[in-house]
């Protein structure tokens, strides 16, 4: 089943950019069902596309406080 024009975000300020949960079983399955899929994370790494998801980086966070109280809002922003 195609879904050319559905699209999905998955956002986390927790979890690394390749986690197998998120990243392989998740949202890579979604790109081989048609949908567009876009990961918003926040490790530093820069923003890129890998296996037809596209990778939103917010920037790394320094300490758990940051994390909770910046990186979630800067996530919700994109």
């Amino acid at each position: 089943m195609k879904h050319s024009r559905s699209y999905v975000a998955h956002l986390t300020s927790v979890h690394p950019r390749y986690d197998i949960r998120i990243f392989h079983k998740m949202c890579c399955s979604l790109v081989n069902n048609g949908f567009n899929v876009n990961l918003v994370v926040a490790d530093g790494k820069g923003h890129q596309v890998r296996k037809g998801v596209s990778i939103f980086d917010v920037g790394f966070s320094k300490n758990r406080l940051d994390r909770v109280f910046f990186k979630t809002k800067r996530i919700l922003a994109i």
